[in-house]
């Protein structure tokens, strides 16, 4: 596996991985546009988040392992660019980085086209507001509203 970059941890053992603290974000997405892929580590919470970090990244055209929580789960179904793995498990994380670093080039190009084409429709904000929308509408209907 190649070296890879954490940010904002204290300290890593592994002397292929280089940790940076936490940087602007121009510099970060500099980090993301170069990266061969990235990983989303999530907790599972009940509630909405990480879905910017998620579309950005996507948008950007690169490959992501997200943690399969809640949160994003309807994401990732939108996008062969996304592939998830089991919060908190440690073995299932590993075997997906191992399968994750194994791909052929033009697999991960296939995923972030996958991941953009998404952005630009099924998860592109005109489509969500339409489906916000209805959703509005139906619920509205009979109400005077």
């Amino acid at each position: 596996m190649n070296n890879c970059c954490l940010v904002g941890l204290s300290s890593c053992e592994n002397p292929k991985v280089k940790v940076l603290p936490f940087i602007p974000i121009s510099n970060l997405m500099t980090y993301i546009t170069n990266a061969k892929f990235s990983v989303i580590p999530l907790d599972d919470f009940n509630y909405s988040f990480a879905q910017l970090t998620l579309l950005q990244q996507m948008a950007l055209g690169v490959p992501i392992l997200a943690a399969d929580v809640y949160a994003i789960r309807d994401y990732i179904k939108c996008s062969n660019g996304v592939i998830s793995y089991t919060p908190y498990d440690v073995e299932n994380l590993k075997t997906k980085l191992q399968e994750f670093s194994k791909l052929k080039e033009t697999d991960l190009q296939k995923m972030g086209q996958s991941s953009i084409e998404s952005t630009k429709t099924v998860l592109s904000e005109q489509q969500m507001a339409q489906r916000f929308e209805r959703i509005c509408r139906m619920l509205c209907r009979g109400k005077g509203i």
